[in-house]
């Protein structure tokens, strides 16, 4: 961090955030969009790929759609009708929806099974290890809460 202080002018974070933004978009679009928003857009491209995209493969910004889920309903905006914000509630929901169809351990499957108990919609969630993080609107909070506080460690 010191060199890139030093020598960049930047810190670690910020140099390669922008290497990785010039990799995949024009200087019309880094001032068009923002690095930030490019940065969560392309975070939300390589979600929905799987991981990072092969090679420098430009990205056309201007065709992206991203699903947004608003008092229920799913709605589809465009990159410069959103914010950093809802791009990464995106992100969240895609997360989410890949852990819950890849069913990928018991507790995934267990979680699941809960929070479609609940009924609220727009919870998304995901499992890294031992660490669970859940997104909820606040007003499917209580009914969120009161279906996961049903949930027990399934056996190994």
């Amino acid at each position: 961090n010191q060199f890139f202080a030093q020598h960049v002018g930047e810190d670690r974070t910020s140099v390669y955030r922008n290497m990785r933004i010039a990799k995949y978009a024009s200087a019309e679009d880094i001032e068009r969009y923002t690095p930030s928003r490019l940065d969560a857009a392309i975070t939300f491209v390589e979600t929905k790929n799987g991981g990072p995209l092969k090679g420098r493969n430009p990205i056309d910004f201007e065709k992206l759609a991203f699903p947004l889920v608003r008092e229920g309903n799913t709605v589809t905006k465009t990159l410069a009708e959103t914010t950093v914000e809802e791009l990464r509630e995106a992100i969240a929901q895609l997360k989410g929806r890949q852990s819950a169809s890849r069913k990928a351990s018991p507790v995934a499957r267990s979680i699941d099974a809960l929070v479609k108990t609940s009924g609220v919609k727009g919870v998304t969630w995901s499992v890294s290890r031992r660490t669970v993080v859940l997104r909820v609107p606040i007003d499917g909070l209580a009914k969120t809460a009161a279906a996961l506080s049903k949930f027990k460690v399934p056996p190994s």
